[in-house]
């Protein structure tokens, strides 16, 4: 059982200074203009009310959650280690979970993945001469936050996914510790599909209860987790609509690079990049990494044929290495596949 009194004090002010001062707009994770050829600024108002509403979800979270006002049953309070190899405060579930059980007894989840992800960051922000707060990792399952957390806490600017509500909550949780001014992490808590509906979530709560499984047609689904229970309801958006917000939906957000992504959204990937066509071939993202160990070889080669279709070829040892057939990412617990921008 984690304990309110676990937000130490000096954590509690930050939050509670930020949240009473004048509210800003972080320089690049919560941009609000763009700068154009002519090196005018111009407005963006719908990005800047999206972040905004945001980082106030955020923020107040962590308030209530020190007032006594959020529930932590079933939570503990462990270590996880960050990209300076010192541990952080980390919440995870106590029991039932893959990702939680791995951190708890070694204290890191996919290491190896969270480590590349930075290092190919480093690489963009380098190889373009900018800040790491401008360069964003893109979090498509963010589960618990282990992956998200990692990045923020090397610098770098985090737009996050993850519509499972007991994840979600984690994961706001973990922020609240590990990064108190809300400055680098944009949470959104709607799936991602290839039209906006509504969803049900389910998951296994005697096996791996924070690996959310989404079904839209109104049945309980088969999974090789064992029997699943009803989570709650999702709503769906496409993330053309979520992170091209400008100019009348046709710009990503202001100043913002997206230098790597990693998504594990467990077989349901084709319908996310039907639903981000536009984001995709606008953004370019250098770095991709997906999750495949379970996906059916019909959606597997889908994800790949539109990935080939931007100009990505597969890496087959990882991020910095040859270009061939796909191959899995070594040193992970799930099977993930490489792409890279050639």
């Amino acid at each position: 059982m984690l304990f309110l009194g676990a937000l130490s004090g000096a954590i509690l002010g930050s939050i509670i200074s930020g949240h009473m001062a004048k509210e800003t707009l972080h320089p690049y994770s919560l941009a609000a203009t763009y700068t154009n050829s002519g090196g005018e600024s111009e407005a963006c108002p719908e990005w800047t009310i999206s972040a905004l509403t945001q980082k106030r979800m955020q923020r107040d979270y962590c308030i209530r959650r020190f007032t006594g006002e959020v529930p932590e049953q079933d939570l503990v309070k462990t270590k996880l280690l960050g990209p300076d190899q010192t541990h952080m405060d980390f919440i995870v579930y106590d029991g039932n979970d893959i990702v939680s059980g791995a951190i708890r007894s070694n204290g890191h989840w996919e290491h190896h993945l969270s480590t590349a992800l930075v290092m190919v960051l480093s690489k963009v922000a380098e190889d373009r001469g900018l800040p790491h707060e401008r360069v964003h990792l893109l979090d498509i399952g963010g589960n618990v936050g282990a992956h998200t957390v990692y990045a923020q806490a090397a610098g770098f600017s985090v737009v996050t996914f993850e519509p499972l509500p007991q994840n979600e909550a984690i994961i706001r949780t973990n922020l609240c510790f590990n990064d108190p001014k809300q400055e680098r992490v944009t949470l959104f808590t709607n799936g991602l599909g290839s039209e906006p509906t509504l969803c049900k979530q389910f998951s296994a709560p005697n096996y791996n209860r924070g690996n959310g499984v989404v079904n839209c047609n109104g049945s309980i689904p088969q999974h090789p987790d064992g029997q699943l229970i009803y989570r709650g309801q999702m709503e769906v958006l496409r993330l053309d609509d979520v992170l091209l917000p400008c100019k009348n939906g046709t710009q990503l957000p202001p100043d913002i690079v997206f230098g790597a992504m990693k998504m594990d959204v467990e077989g349901f990937e084709p319908e996310v990049l039907k639903g981000g066509e536009t984001f995709f071939t606008k953004a370019l993202i250098p770095y991709i990494v997906f999750e495949i160990g379970r996906m059916p070889e019909s959606r597997r080669q889908a994800v790949l044929q539109f990935f080939y279709g931007l100009g990505y070829q597969a890496s087959t040892s990882g991020f910095f290495q040859g270009l061939g057939q796909p191959r899995d990412l070594p040193g992970t617990e799930d099977v993930y596949l490489v792409l890279l921008q050639s």
